[in-house]
This record gives C-alpha cells, structure tokens and sequence, in this order.
C-alpha cells in the first residue's frame, strides 16, 4: 500500500539544511551540528541523511601543511623527473630521519564523499612541534654528526654501486644543508644530490618504511605495553627495522612507486598525494 512506510523524520528544508552545514562546516561533529540547526532528531537520523547524500565521518589524513611556494617546488621537481622509470630510480639512496614515541597519535574526524581523502579541505594538516622521544637514524641534530654519519655509510653505498654511479636524496633540514656537508660531498665526490622539495614526505620513500616501523611499535606497545625506558624502546625500533629491511619485495614495491608519485603530485597542482 502507497505511503504506508515509515515517516520520515525531516523535511525536504531539513535536508538541505544539514548538507549545507556539512560542506561548510565538514570539521564539526554530527552532535555540533544537531545543536547548530537545532534538530529534534537522533544521531542516527542525520547520519542517514548524509549517507544518502553520499557522506560519512572518517578519520582524516594526517599530511603537512604545505604552501603555495611549496606547492610549486613540489610541481618542478615532480616534473623534472617525471620521465624517470624504475631502471632509474633504482640508483637513488633515500636518506632520512624520523622520532618515534610512545604516545598515540590524535585522530580528527570529517565529513566527506568516498574518494575524496586527499582533496586539501579534509586532510588534517599538521606542524612539526620538535619534540623527540627516540631517533632513528639519527639522532644528528648538527651537521657534525650527519657528517658522521655519512662517513658510515658511504663506503656501504660504494660497494653496492661500484661504478660510482649513483644519486642522493635527503630533506631539507639545516644540518643537511650546511657548509660542512657540503664540503663533505665534494671532498667524496658525492656529485649527485637531487633537489628534494620541502614539505615532501611522499616523495621520499623512506618515509614509508617510517610508517610501517611506527606502526609495528604502536601494535606490540597495545598488546605488550610501553617500553620502561628509552633503550628498552630502541631494541624495539632495531627489531622491526630488521624485518622491513629484509623485505625486498616492500623495498621493490616502493621503488617502483615514484613514477606515480611524481604524475599524483603534478595531476594533483603540488598538493599533498596519498603516498
């Protein structure tokens, strides 16, 4: 029998009012916006409203805050090595360093469509706050001791390309910067540092490995606990660090990726990709 469903509990205006609310407003929590338009309705309800617009709550993507001038390097970098393919990213060494802690990272919720994680106006965008816990490779934070490390490590590069044939990739933090790094590379005949754009994590493999280890040592610290010290915390880090090393086929996976880490950043104008 016609129109003897349930009634739905909103009008056609109601409707309308809460799309509009969400696109505006797409931080806000369901509850804020129950209150805001002053509904006389369950969660549940404008939830169902959303979802038959095509909207739901996810967890936003955490990337850096990236600028227009960044945005730009992003794109001419992206571009200059667009054409390179595997056979040619295959001679890059990725270098890098990160801190990982105990605490658990804090999570934002958005309102948006399928597919549109990385449109800029839902990603949660953060600042680097500078707080440490324990580093991995390194704990330099002086050009000094990146010199010194580079020092351990460039006999192990060598050996591996003998021809000497081969091209570097490190941030833009000072101490890689500095004179005496510099000094270093040309004293090495270290000929080749690609010019890696700031604010570019998913243009530097490594940083992938990073999020795996990271989340290897958040899943054992919720079933075992945290770690009673920083060395205890470490031992941790070098025994995940042992099986991703040894993955090859994630190292080749990831190698094989930055062809399409360069065409995501140009097609998306040198904003934040899904790498």
């Amino acid at each position: 029998k016609n129109g003897s469903g349930r009634k739905r509990k909103t009008a056609d205006e109601v409707d309308r009012a809460i799309l509009n609310f969400v696109r505006n407003n797409r931080w806000d929590s369901l509850i804020s916006l129950r209150d805001e338009l002053s509904l006389n309705v369950c969660i549940n309800t404008i939830r169902n409203r959303l979802k038959e617009a095509k909207y739901r709550r996810y967890i936003a993507a955490r990337k850096e805050w990236i600028n227009n001038r960044h945005k730009e390097e992003r794109m001419n970098y992206a571009r200059i090595y667009s054409d390179w393919l595997f056979e040619d990213w295959k001679y890059v060494i990725f270098m890098d360093e990160t801190s990982i802690d105990t605490n658990v990272e804090s999570t934002r919720h958005v309102t948006r469509k399928r597919g549109e994680r990385y449109l800029p106006e839902n990603i949660n965008f953060v600042r680097n706050s500078g707080r440490l816990s324990v580093s991995v490779y390194g704990w330099m934070s002086s050009q000094e001791q990146y010199v010194e490390i580079l020092s351990q490590v460039l006999p192990k590069i060598e050996n591996i390309f003998e021809d000497g044939f081969w091209h570097l990739v490190h941030d833009n933090c000072p101490s890689h910067r500095a004179k005496l790094v510099t000094k270093f590379f040309e004293e090495n005949n270290v000929v080749s540092v690609l010019p890696h754009p700031p604010k570019s994590p998913d243009l530097n493999i490594i940083e992938s490995i990073w999020s795996k280890l990271k989340s290897k040592v958040r899943i054992f610290i919720q079933s075992n606990g945290k770690p009673s010290n920083a060395n205890a915390l470490f031992s941790l880090i070098k025994r995940e660090w042992e099986y991703l090393k040894n993955d090859a086929d994630l190292i080749e996976s990831l190698y094989m990726s930055l062809p399409n880490r360069m065409t995501a950043v140009i097609n998306n104008n040198g904003n934040a990709t899904r790498y």
